[in-house]
């Protein structure tokens, strides 16, 4: 079972995918993250790589395709740092407030 993988990210749900059907083989992805595309390579070396997932055109892709497999795309749901930082100090303060403690 030939596989396409769509935000794929580091390649998680296509190792799961792997592990729950052993003839699943992975042929191309679409991750724009670099780092986790070159991760994603190492995992899967015969996988060709695409960036972009809008302007994603698989027509050229070899085989033909019997799976997609898509990951939730996920910038909008990723912390800075800061950002974090500022989402714990709000969660605690709402503990606090509710727990009754002033410290």
């Amino acid at each position: 079972m030939n596989g396409l993988s769509l935000c794929a990210g580091v390649g998680g749900l296509d190792l799961g995918v792997e592990i729950a059907f052993s003839n699943y083989r992975c042929v191309a992805a679409v991750e724009n993250n670099p780092q986790a595309a070159r991760r994603f390579k190492l995992r899967f070396p015969q996988a060709r790589i695409f960036r972009d997932v809008v302007g994603f055109d698989g027509r050229p892709l070899p085989g033909c395709v019997d799976a997609i497999v898509a990951g939730w795309p996920c910038q909008p749901h990723v912390f800075s740092a800061q950002e974090m930082e500022s989402y714990l100090f709000r969660q605690r303060a709402c503990l606090r407030y509710w727990l009754g403690n002033s410290d």
